[in-house]
């Protein structure tokens, strides 16, 4: 059986520095998410990538002041996915991930992409 193994990048904290600062000299607006991209980058580089725990999605759509209803139709999951999330059943991936992070941390950017 063969086994496929995913190479996993050996990023210094100056190679990090230098990403985040070309997405931020791309986009401006980066800007507001330059520690959770620097974050990401160096979970990257300690193979920490895949599922992370969440066991606050309960409370993040309720900061966000809508249903849960909304939130999830709002952010592009199910309601199904998302009580999953809550339940501790199945854990957000990837952009959702970044996507929950980033609501935890600031619940009002939730009326930007509404």
């Amino acid at each position: 059986m063969k086994t496929n193994k995913i190479a996993v990048p050996n990023f210094t904290d100056s190679d990090i520095q230098q990403m985040v600062q070309a997405v931020i000299d791309d986009d401006p607006q980066a800007i507001e998410i330059k520690d959770s991209l620097a974050i990401s980058l160096k979970q990257l580089t300690n193979n920490e990538i895949g599922r992370i725990n969440y066991p606050i999605i309960n409370n993040i759509y309720k900061q966000t002041g809508l249903s849960q209803q909304d939130f999830a139709s709002v952010i592009g999951v199910s309601v199904h996915k998302l009580q999953a999330w809550e339940q501790g059943k199945d854990k957000p991936i990837g952009a959702e991930a970044k996507l929950i992070q980033l609501l935890n941390k600031k619940p009002e950017l939730i009326n930007e992409i509404i």
